[in-house]
């Protein structure tokens, strides 16, 4: 399966289109904020399931 095109990102997530047009990829980012994006900060591994 190829990732293909870039759908959404969020502050959490970004979502990918596939060469499937039945599944998509969704990254999980390892980035967290807090009080309106003021603190950011990365946790490694946040975002592995």
């Amino acid at each position: 399966m190829k990732q293909l095109e870039l759908l959404y990102e969020g502050k959490a997530k970004q979502v990918f289109s596939t060469d499937d047009p039945d599944k998509i990829i969704i990254h999980y980012k390892d980035t967290a904020t807090a009080f309106n994006n003021v603190k950011k900060a990365t946790i490694e591994n946040k975002g592995v399931l």
